[in-house]
């Protein structure tokens, strides 16, 4: 059994990051041609933690008031002060979540963090998608959660990157992980990279040297998609 060492490890992880980008013009293509946009269809916005998925669709939020819609989450943990019930969440009480899951079979992409439960709600998303042509509804998602929801529902795709695992680990300090916990994370985060870099259905990877590039190319991509908004 041939094993890795440290240093060729660190180099296979740092050509999954640069994949998505090289090999973006062609993956573009093969999805623009086998994939033909519809009017509603969600865009679902995939990556690891701490790459600024959430920071990149409110910024696109804000610029697009009256055209992006965020489709939120059903979550079991408490409401901050400066959340709002039915915007940033929808918060109910774990009886609520359970009814939901085992009874009304209406959850999806459940997640647990902390103790509490995340989910997107089957009804909730196809009530949007259907009466909301007049807007594009972004889905903040983990990849892992994709195969869950993507037989479904038809989506758009589009992967947020960090440009390396060493800003990566430098993100996921600054946002509080805890070092005994730091290694386990990573471990998780390039696992999902590499299911992002092999996914054939997602429309667009782009890697999130910071946030202004980041907005600028979602934009493009967005006219792209959704032509007739723009």
């Amino acid at each position: 059994m041939v094993t890795l060492n440290e240093g060729l490890l660190k180099l296979y992880r740092r050509i999954l990051y640069n994949m998505s980008e090289a090999l973006q013009p062609f993956l573009n293509l093969q999805l623009r041609t086998g994939n033909p946009t519809q009017k509603n269809k969600p865009l679902m916005i995939v990556g690891p933690s701490c790459v600024g998925k959430k920071g990149i669709i409110n910024k696109l939020k804000q610029k697009y008031p009256n055209l992006i819609y965020i489709l939120p989450s059903y979550t079991t943990r408490p409401k901050m002060n400066n959340e709002i019930d039915g915007v940033d969440y929808y918060f109910i009480t774990k009886e609520e979540f359970n009814k939901k899951k085992n009874e009304n079979k209406d959850l999806i992409c459940i997640q647990e963090k902390d103790n509490n439960y995340y989910s997107l709600s089957k009804d909730k998303l196809r009530e949007v998608a259907n009466n909301s042509n007049n807007k594009i509804i972004i889905v903040n998602q983990n990849i892992s959660n994709v195969d869950t929801i993507k037989d479904a529902f038809d989506f758009n795709y589009v992967a947020i990157l960090s440009p390396s695992e060493g800003e990566l680990r430098n993100r996921l300090i600054s946002k509080g992980i805890k070092n005994e916990d730091l290694d386990k994370k990573m471990e998780k985060c390039i696992k999902e990279i590499q299911i992002i870099n092999g996914a054939n259905y997602i429309n667009y990877r782009i890697v999130n040297f910071n946030e202004e590039r980041t907005l600028n190319k979602i934009e493009a991509h967005l006219k792209e998609m959704y032509p007739h908004f723009f």
